[in-house]
């Protein structure tokens, strides 16, 4: 039986939202990002709950909060999901990840919803990775369980 444990927060401060002036936002997507800060500043900042190793981490947070959300995380798993890779929160994180020779693409489908892709890091780099914390990542709340090894 995995052991889970839920934490109410996001990983994120608001220190480290990107600043909105250099994001060239329509008035509409203006809303959006003015909606994610008001949602951030009510939860606190958890990041020092989040596991030194992820073997599956799910990124699917807010427009503005993925590509911060996978800088700070790509280092620490094995597998990544990023989910709305034709938008804003995924793009530039789907491109470091095709191009990038540590991990292996599982899948990329631009067709699915707003896309979604999936990468392995190479067995090289993997040796680390003993447990498996799963981690997803919102940009208000997150989850994360370890479990017996559940990926060979």
């Amino acid at each position: 039986m995995p052991n889970i444990n839920l934490i109410n927060g996001t990983i994120l401060s608001l220190e480290e939202m990107p600043d909105k002036d250099t994001l060239d936002l329509s008035e509409e997507e203006a809303k959006w990002y003015a909606s994610d800060l008001r949602e951030m500043s009510t939860v606190p900042c958890r990041f020092d709950s989040v596991p030194e190793r992820i073997d599956l981490l799910f990124i699917d947070g807010g427009e503005y909060c993925g590509e911060k959300e996978f800088g700070k995380l790509m280092g620490r798993s094995r597998i990544i999901v990023l989910d709305d890779t034709r938008t804003i929160k995924s793009r530039r994180a789907r491109k470091h990840l095709l191009y990038n020779r540590s991990f292996r693409k599982i899948f990329d489908d631009l067709g699915c919803g707003n896309g979604a892709c999936g990468f392995e890091r190479q067995e090289r780099e993997r040796s680390v990775f003993s447990t498996i914390p799963v981690f997803l990542s919102t940009s208000i709340s997150w989850l994360f369980f370890k479990a017996k090894r559940l990926f060979a």
